[in-house]
């Protein structure tokens, strides 16, 4: 949330910067608020991670964690029951999916904004990425409200994928900048769907294997191609096809449903799993003297 708030200040005083000083001095601007923040990262913060004692066997720390790491990905599946890995490999799809849909989509949208028929210049951009932003805000006061309200999580997952479905079919027909503008209040809470799934998949896992469990995807290049590839016939063709894939996070979704979640009972069993992770913990932290 605090992020998307203050991306959002950045984009709404952007587009005058650039006004005001070109193109050059926002680009340095950024890139001397990077080296702060890495030489307070370097430098300031402590490391919150104890590394495990290397291998005298190997010697090689690198091949340590690497087996570690596959070690962290056999124990996802390994021991657990079948419906309990059906449901997190669901999960894991849907997450993929419906990042893929959504951030694709998204990245198109101030590529779509600068050519015809809208022809927006810096200072709209700022304002469109401004009201981009709010959805932070907003999917997390939906989060909040909904679980206090006692909606069902896969309900919630279920409203933001409609809320990315609508938002992106409008944008494919938006015209003018009023509808533009317009065409983010259906996207407020499209953000909803990721934390629900990254609490659905962490409460099935055991706690030393969550940070397995968060896929990550890289597809603004690809997106970008399909826009470049069709934007001569049909400008908005990639938010429709944005809108089109959502399609698959809502089949899995419905299968997540038919196999039914249990949290509190997945948990158990989570934490079930691997009855020595104490013992284990333990021997990669060994006590200080």
């Amino acid at each position: 949330m605090v992020i998307g708030l203050l991306s959002g200040v950045a984009s709404l005083s952007t587009g005058y910067f650039l006004r005001a000083a070109g193109f050059n001095w926002p680009f340095f601007t950024s890139a001397l608020f990077q080296c702060v923040n890495l030489v307070y990262a370097v430098f300031v913060l402590e490391e919150t991670v104890q590394r495990p004692p290397d291998d005298p066997l190997d010697g090689s720390p690198r091949r340590t964690a690497m087996r570690q790491l596959a070690y962290g990905v056999y124990q996802l599946f390994a021991g657990a029951s079948r419906r309990r890995n059906v449901l997190l490999v669901l999960l894991l799809l849907l997450f993929s999916s419906f990042s893929f849909a959504n951030v694709g989509g998204i990245s198109t949208i101030t590529l779509y904004e600068l050519n015809q028929p809208l022809c927006w210049n810096e200072i709209l951009i700022g304002y469109g990425s401004a009201l981009s932003m709010t959805v932070f805000l907003t999917s997390f006061v939906g989060v909040t409200v909904f679980s206090r309200c006692g909606v069902p999580n896969l309900v919630i997952i279920l409203i933001g994928i409609l809320s990315v479905m609508a938002a992106m079919t409008l944008v494919a027909f938006a015209k003018t900048t009023l509808m533009m503008f317009l065409v983010r209040l259906p996207m407020l809470l499209a953000i909803m769907p990721f934390p629900m799934l990254r609490s659905m998949m962490s409460k099935i896992v055991s706690k030393t294997e969550q940070g397995c469990s968060r896929p990550q995807m890289a597809v603004r290049f690809s997106w970008s191609s399909i826009y470049a590839a069709t934007v001569t016939w049909y400008p908005g063709f990639s938010f429709l096809l944005s809108a089109g894939l959502c399609v698959i996070p809502l089949a899995l979704l419905a299968c997540v449903g038919l196999l039914g979640v249990d949290e509190s009972k997945e948990a158990k069993e989570a934490e079930a799993l691997i009855p020595g992770e104490e013992d284990l913990a333990v021997d990669y932290n060994p006590p200080l003297t």
